[in-house]
């Protein structure tokens, strides 16, 4: 008997995820239990089955700032003669990464002190996924190299980074180029 996020994932940055339930039991499953804190729990029936799967059930994730989250699952079993009891209660965990990275700007060379550059200008772009409460996926694109040949004032120059879950985050830099 166990259950599992769709996919395996490790990570997320929704709180409305999908869960892969599944469970066999020889004499019929007729119900499962689901909770965020394994003290209260949402009870949904289901018709006996021996082979329990459910790939496709909806599930809210406790709320709140980027961590860690458990999700717990217990199921009805039902005997031949009538008598329902509890499995133990299975888990599993997913870190939700709502915060997107923090995206810096380093231009090859610096404007003169009036604020313009006489030369072409090229902005390359860094990144980190900050870490909230233990969790950060992981940095997976990020813009690369911009050269800037064109002369003119306030170009504006921007970056971006996306996260291993989605989350996008993005720097601009302003440069004024007269060769």
């Amino acid at each position: 008997t166990l259950y599992t996020l769709v996919g395996g994932e490790k990570y997320t940055n929704l709180i409305n995820e999908i869960l892969h339930l599944h469970a066999t039991d020889d004499t019929g499953i007729t119900a499962y239990q689901l909770s965020n804190n394994g003290t209260n729990w949402t009870v949904v029936p289901i018709t006996s089955t021996t082979n329990f799967d459910d790939s496709s059930k909806a599930w809210s994730l406790a709320s709140g700032s980027d961590g860690s989250r458990t999700v717990y699952v217990p199921y009805q079993k039902t005997t031949s003669t009538g008598i329902s009891f509890w499995s133990s209660v299975y888990s599993d965990s997913i870190n939700l990464d709502t915060t997107p990275p923090v995206v810096t700007a380093t231009p090859d060379h610096l404007p003169n002190l009036a604020g313009w550059n006489n030369t072409d200008v090229t902005v390359t772009f860094g990144a980190t996924d900050p870490v909230v409460n233990g969790v950060a996926s992981g940095v997976v694109t990020i813009s690369g190299p911009i050269t800037v040949t064109t002369e003119g004032a306030s170009q504006v120059i921007t970056g971006h980074a996306t996260d291993a879950v989605g989350n996008t985050g993005s720097f601009s830099i302003t440069l004024n180029i007269d060769k």
